[in-house]
């Protein structure tokens, strides 16, 4: 994140990461979800200047938050209280698995990040690829029962109790 400005002012230029080396590529787009990449600079300036090259910068957030002002498209993400989830989260032992469960329906056109992935593989014609015929739930479930909760308390035992010690 730190080098995005780099990378959008000089297109071509090499640079090496960890070890190896790459080459910046001449981008036209930025898609940020999940994070205000607006936050990780250390010159907002140089970022103003390097946003104006690309093309449409396209911002899935929660929050109208600086990045999303910045953009040419924002699509609303629903929070955490607004889908379902798992996550190991609020402990500093990470001995928990914590069911995540939606308190309410997504507000205004806010959809949760699946839903927003799955219509834009559906406009580009992908959206069981993308997909595999599964839902959203059905990821959640999946994700638990890869993990070593699974073990321990069976998904529908899990979803109930909203909780797994480890």
């Amino acid at each position: 994140a730190s080098r995005i400005s780099e990378m959008l002012l000089n297109p071509g230029k090499a640079f090496t990461y960890n070890g190896s080396n790459y080459t910046y590529p001449k981008v036209r787009m930025i898609y940020n979800a999940g994070n205000n990449f607006m936050s990780h600079q250390q010159n907002l300036n140089e970022l103003i200047r390097a946003l104006q090259v690309v093309d449409t910068v396209v911002v899935q957030d929660v929050w109208w938050c600086s990045s999303a002002r910045w953009a040419d498209i924002v699509l609303p993400a629903a929070s955490t209280l607004e889908r379902n989830d798992i996550s190991s989260g609020g402990t500093y032992s990470i001995d928990k698995i914590f069911a995540m469960k939606k308190v309410i329906e997504p507000l205004g056109e806010s959809l949760d990040d699946f839903e927003i992935f799955r219509r834009l593989a559906a406009l580009c014609g992908v959206d069981y690829a993308f997909t595999e015929g599964l839902t959203q739930m059905d990821y959640v479930k999946k994700a638990y029962e890869g993990s070593s909760a699974a073990k321990v308390k069976p998904f529908d035992k899990f979803w109930e109790d909203g909780m797994v010690h480890l």
